[in-house]
């Protein structure tokens, strides 16, 4: 818990970056301290990647869904501009 805390996970040895091994990182939606290997959160059952950022932090999946989802939203609120006003 100490390595996460302000210290980098990389060591320099003769100028060059050397990256260290982590064994255990934090979910960035609850916070936990969870194992490096895991890919669900076992405090708030959330989905996580196995990358680690350089803070120690787990990174979040892409939400494809919202993605889809807004981009439908914002396609038929134009069609239905288009049909209201524009329309002859």
């Amino acid at each position: 818990m100490e390595m996460l805390k302000g210290q980098d996970n990389f060591s320099v040895v003769n100028g060059a970056k050397i990256v260290r091994s982590l064994r255990i990182k934090r979910c960035p939606d609850c916070y936990t301290n969870i194992p490096v290997h895991a890919t669900k959160c076992p405090s708030c059952k959330q989905k996580i990647k196995l990358k680690v950022d350089k803070h120690g932090y787990a990174k979040r999946p892409i939400n494809w869904f919202a993605y889809f989802s807004c981009f439908i939203s914002w396609l038929g609120l134009v069609i239905y501009i288009w049909w209201a006003f524009f329309k002859e």
